[in-house]
């Protein structure tokens, strides 16, 4: 079990690296627990992917102290957009990253699923 401490030590440095990794028309924001929620504009299908792997490396090759060691953390994310130009319900959106987040739990953690809009 990881302490309160711990804890919020791994999540601060999460929330500093979304800070120094995105762009300032992107906006974080932490949802509750351990989950947050990004929101790029400006990206297409291909470059989202490469952008969240990008991040995703970034974070697992920070180390945090744990019991005399320094351990990893790695981080699994799920996405949802769209390209057509038309604006999709706010709502729709979350839910449909939230079920790539699962998908990506599923898969083995450590990874990124977005999910195919129109």
């Amino acid at each position: 079990m990881v302490s309160g401490f711990r804890r919020a030590l791994v999540l601060r440095a999460f929330a500093d690296c979304l800070k120094k990794t995105t762009r300032i028309s992107d906006m974080c924001a932490r949802l509750g627990g351990d989950e947050f929620l990004l929101v790029i504009s400006h990206v297409n299908a291909e470059n989202i992917e490469v952008a969240i792997n990008r991040f995703r490396e970034q974070f697992s090759a920070l180390s945090f102290p744990f019991f005399r060691q320094s351990v990893s953390v790695t981080a699994t994310f799920g996405v949802a957009g769209s390209e057509s130009g038309e604006m999709k319900d706010f709502e729709t959106l979350v839910r449909k990253a939230d079920e790539m987040l699962y998908e990506a739990k599923r898969a083995g953690r450590n990874c990124v699923r977005v999910a195919k809009l129109a």
